[in-house]
């Protein structure tokens, strides 16, 4: 994969700072994508197979920006939003190629650069720490992710297999947003750790046992 990325950090005061990034990443097609079915022939297999075909770089252009404050030296809010355009993802469509020996047209599944699709959202972060044992996060995020398939795979397992009641043939791949399987419109999440020194409660039963001890836990709630 390539990026061409710019980002500016920027600190407004000495308890705040602001971020800003934009980039244009590029990734390499899947070599099973590239090369499935090269030793394979209609003479010996079905129209079932997935046939390789040259592809272009899958291509996205990717935007975020964010503020940072401490209110203390103890807590902290990170407040950020970012959005994805994907401009043209793989996906197995199933084409009308001229078979020579039948001397007809046959339906090939074969993979092409016609997916795309957008991911959004806001973030919102707090730290937050009391004294030196214990400290958490917790986090929020809204987003929203669209676009015509979620896999590369997803249009030949699905509408690919259904016959349209209106033209009487498959149903064409979508050509407008749908909700992808990446699509977590909630999501709330944390972590909270527990870090006890040495010395903690030093000559004490509980110090005795919890000294030099960490305890953590992790929690997420997700919708989608």
């Amino acid at each position: 994969s390539a990026v061409t990325n710019t980002s500016q950090r920027v600190f407004v005061t000495d308890r705040t700072g602001f971020r800003l990034s934009y980039a244009h990443q590029t990734q390499a097609p899947d070599f099973f994508l590239l090369t499935s079915g090269v030793n394979s022939d209609l003479n010996f297999t079905n129209t079932n197979d997935i046939f390789g075909r040259d592809l272009t770089f899958g291509r996205s252009i990717v935007f975020e920006f964010g503020i940072r404050h401490a209110f203390s030296d103890d807590m902290v809010l990170d407040i950020s939003a970012y959005n994805k355009d994907k401009t043209s993802d793989i996906a197995i469509n199933v084409l009308n190629i001229y078979d020579t020996q039948q001397r007809a047209i046959s339906a090939i599944n074969m993979p092409l650069n016609g997916d795309f699709g957008n991911t959004r959202g806001i973030e919102f972060a707090l730290d937050q720490r009391f004294g030196p044992i214990f400290q958490g996060r917790v986090g929020y995020t809204y987003q929203s992710a669209r676009g015509t398939g979620s896999d590369p795979f997803e249009y030949l397992n699905t509408l690919a297999r259904q016959v349209s009641s209106l033209t009487g043939d498959r149903t064409p791949p979508p050509r407008t947003f749908l909700p992808t399987r990446d699509d977590r419109t909630h999501t709330i999440a944390g972590t909270a750790n527990l870090n006890f020194p040495a010395d903690w409660r030093s000559g004490t039963t509980l110090g005795t046992l919890l000294s030099n001890t960490g305890l953590a836990m992790a929690f997420r709630f997700a919708s989608g």
